[in-house]
């Protein structure tokens, strides 16, 4: 009896309630960038900013209510979260106040105790109807199928749903992840059956299943990718908006759908995402007329510039860690780390090639050595050579500066031909153009300059993965190779394509340069070589009127720095 009176009371609530006009804010793939990018763009104290001045002006009834929801993989590669875990990703999230979120993949990368306590100093509402954490004793009152939230007199459902790949990749103890689909379907049933008239679905689990959803549910909110979102879209009826992350078309050259709303029942589903890294924070000014259909909508996504202000809370924050940070010495180094690495062999290469190898196998669980015995790396990647002094102490800052711009590391299937082929295509090079040298380990390559372009290589040596003592053998065409790379080499950077248009089963990982952190305080002391991974025979320099003019730059900024310090 009480249950009807309440259903009822929902319904006749609603029935009375007027046109909404809402601004729904949104966040997701952040894998903790909370600092703006060497570019200067991006970072979550501009996003702050923003956010406290619209719930301001909603406050002050200058502006439209607003609502911000945030959909997962706030864990992950930033060198802040390489020190600090799961601490930082609660400080920057207490501040910004999502309203909802719900869990990506890598937020259960700390295990199930840690994800408690992130989750108990965030005290944020999470939402994640396909995970069971029954199990779980310590998870089980802070993740629920959906919230209720009241947004100018109106109820609004918000339904959580996470990647059921889940089972996959990384299975937690005691955390099950079932179908994506159809828990967001039981869980709209039971919310409109509460006469909820506006659904949010939330969700990480991709545009593939967010398009899906969105044919039937309120707001979903989800971690599981561009696929699963648009099928929750298309295929759930009860839902408004699918508000999506774990979408992977954007950091690849595969095309996304593109679908930001999809057409069901004769109304429109809206479709939410936004690249990742928080350099754009979503936006959207939805209206809803009063029976909770979406009757008009524009998007517009905000992008993170530098002119824009930062909320001087994440800020100080930030600028605390990052001090702190930047003190900590890594280790050392007896060599020279030099980065002139676009034509020839280079010993950072080496070192930031055998880190990645490393790094995945130390997280190998098998019968052999490892499951990922090749790396390959664009040269582009290293920006600053960094000469030992007295000390040889590399500390955080120095790793910082090596890397020209911020990269994840990725992992991939390939053919020995179309690796064999993007071997070849480093080497195109001739005496009026730049190199764009694969740097590598797990292989040994000989080229020969005399040789017509495309046809330099004479032998290619591979290192084996499915054996106890690593050895090194003849490429085979048809023998398909794992590897670890970088993502601006999987989406062709320098014309790389010979990977980018040919690998198989792809899967992005860490940050590079968290990665090399762990790799040179694991070791302490470093001193990698040139070895002959890469031999040479008959080269012509690149581009040598260039690499002269950026020797005289050197130069005259070692005058000017001498002349302002005297």
């Amino acid at each position: 009896m009480k249950t009807s009176i309440t259903y009822l009371f929902h319904w006749l609530f609603l029935i009375n309630c007027e046109p909404l006009d809402l601004l729904l804010y949104h966040s997701n793939n952040i894998y903790s960038h909370f600092e703006e990018d060497k570019s200067g763009v991006g970072g979550a104290a501009r996003a702050s900013h923003i956010l406290r001045v619209a719930r301001q002006k909603a406050a002050e009834k200058t502006g439209p209510p607003v609502l911000y929801l945030n959909a997962g993989d706030n864990f992950g590669g930033s060198y802040l979260y390489h020190r600090l875990k799961w601490r930082i990703v609660a400080d920057v999230l207490y501040i910004l106040k999502p309203d909802v979120m719900c869990l990506g993949n890598h937020d259960f990368d700390e295990g199930p105790k840690n994800l408690t306590r992130f989750l108990e100093k965030v005290k944020i509402p999470t939402v994640g109807a396909n995970i069971d954490v029954s199990k779980e004793e310590g998870l089980r009152e802070l993740i629920k199928p959906y919230h209720l939230i009241n947004v100018a007199n109106w109820t609004v459902g918000i339904i959580g749903y996470t990647t059921k790949k889940m089972n996959r990749s990384l299975h937690p103890d005691g955390i099950e992840f079932t179908d994506e689909l159809e828990a967001v379907r039981r869980e709209s049933r039971k919310l409109r059956a509460m006469g909820i008239k506006i659904i949010i679905a939330l969700g990480h689990a991709g545009e593939v299943v967010d398009e899906r959803i969105a044919k039937e549910i309120i707001i979903a909110l989800g971690h599981a990718g561009e696929v699963v979102d648009e099928r929750i879209a298309k295929e759930v009826k009860d839902v408004d908006i699918v508000v999506g992350g774990h979408r992977k078309s954007w950091m690849t050259k595969k095309k996304s759908s593109g679908k930001t709303s999809v057409r069901k029942n004769g109304r429109e589903v809206l479709i939410l995402y936004e690249p990742g890294y928080l350099r754009y924070l979503g936006m959207a000014r939805i209206y809803f007329n009063q029976y909770g259909d979406v009757v008009k909508y524009t998007r517009q996504p905000i992008f993170l510039h530098s002119k824009l202000l930062k909320d001087r809370s994440i800020r100080n924050l930030l600028l605390k860690e990052q001090a702190n940070g930047e003190r900590e010495i890594l280790g050392k180094t007896r060599v020279t780390l030099s980065a002139d690495c676009l034509a020839s062999e280079c010993n950072l290469g080496n070192l930031m090639a055998d880190a990645l190898c490393d790094h995945l196998a130390n997280l190998y669980k098998g019968m052999f050595w490892t499951d990922f015995p090749i790396a390959v790396i664009n040269s582009g990647l290293f920006r600053e050579t960094i000469n030992i002094t007295h000390t040889k102490e590399l500390t955080i800052a120095q790793i910082e500066k090596i890397l020209h711009f911020n990269s994840m590391s990725c992992t991939l299937e390939i053919e020995g031909r179309y690796l064999k082929q993007a071997l070849e295509q480093s080497v195109i090079w001739d005496d009026t153009s730049t190199g764009q040298l694969l740097q590598v380990a797990g292989v040994h390559v000989e080229y020969d300059f005399n040789k017509q372009k495309g046809s330099r290589i004479r032998r290619v040596y591979l290192r084996c993965h499915n054996c106890k003592i690593p050895q090194y053998f003849p490429l085979e065409d048809d023998r398909t190779y794992r590897i670890i790379t970088t993502r601006h080499v999987t989406i062709g950077v320098d014309g790389h394509y010979g990977i980018s248009d040919n690998m198989q089963k792809l899967e992005f990982g860490q940050d590079l340069g968290v990665i090399l952190q762990h790799y040179i305080r694991n070791f302490t002391v470093v001193s990698p070589d040139v070895e002959d991974r890469i031999v040479i025979e008959n080269n012509k320099c690149p581009n040598l009127r260039a690499t002269r003019l950026l020797v005289v730059w050197f130069a005259i900024e070692q005058i000017l720095g001498i002349l302002l310090k005297g």
